[in-house]
C-alpha cells in the first residue's frame, strides 16, 4: 500500500540526518551531474504523460526548428527536488520553485546542478518548529545555462540553527 511520509515520521528525524560543514562556513551546494539520454528522455515523457510531441519525435522537433527532440521544464522541477532533498536529507521539504528559462536541453547532453544558500539568507519560522531556507541554483549544460532556480526548502528548525541542515552532495 502506498503510504505518505511526513516530517513528524521516524525516518524524518533530525538524529536521522548526517552532519554537513556549516554553510557559514562553504554555502555551496553540488553539483549534481547526470547525462540526459535518449532513453530518459522516453522514460521521462512515460512517466509524466507529457505527450508534446517535440520531447519524444525529432521529426516533429525539427519541422518547428529545434536541432532535435527537448525535454520538457518538468524533467528539470524532478531534478531540482532530488538537487535539494540529496542535500538535505529526507527531512527536507521542498516549499517552492520559480524558474527562469534560457536555454533547452537535447538527448545526450550533460546537465550540472549547482547551487547555494541565498546571500542575507535567514532562516523564517514555520510551522512545527521548522525554518525555511532559500536555495539559489543554476543549470546547465555544454552549451550554456539553461535555468536559474529560486527554490525554499523546509528543514528542521534546530539544523537551520545549526547551519547544517543535512547531506552536501558533491
Amino acid at each position: 500500500s502506498l503510504r505518505i511520509r511526513r516530517p513528524e515520521d521516524a525516518a524524518f528525524s533530525d538524529s536521522s540526518l548526517p552532519a554537513m560543514p556549516a554553510w557559514s562556513q562553504d554555502p555551496e551546494i553540488g553539483p549534481l551531474v547526470t547525462l540526459v539520454t535518449y532513453k530518459r528522455f522516453i522514460k521521462w515523457v512515460a512517466a509524466t504523460r507529457d505527450f508534446f510531441e517535440a520531447h519524444h519525435d525529432r521529426e516533429y522537433a525539427a519541422r518547428f526548428g529545434a536541432p532535435d527532440m527537448y525535454i520538457g521544464v518538468h524533467f528539470f522541477h524532478g531534478l531540482v527536488g532530488r538537487f535539494i532533498t540529496d542535500w538535505t536529507g529526507p527531512a527536507g521539504l521542498l516549499r517552492a520553485m520559480d524558474f527562469r528559462t534560457y536555454g533547452r536541453c537535447f538527448p545526450n547532453e550533460t546537465v550540472t546542478v549547482a547551487g547555494r544558500v541565498a546571500p542575507g539568507w535567514a532562516a523564517r519560522p514555520e510551522p512545527a518548529d521548522r525554518s525555511l531556507i532559500d536555495i539559489e541554483i543554476a543549470i546547465g549544460c555544454g552549451r550554456g545555462k539553461l535555468y536559474d532556480v529560486a527554490a525554499t526548502v523546509s528543514v528542521p528548525a534546530q539544523q537551520a540553527a545549526a547551519g547544517s541542515p543535512g547531506l552536501e552532495r558533491g
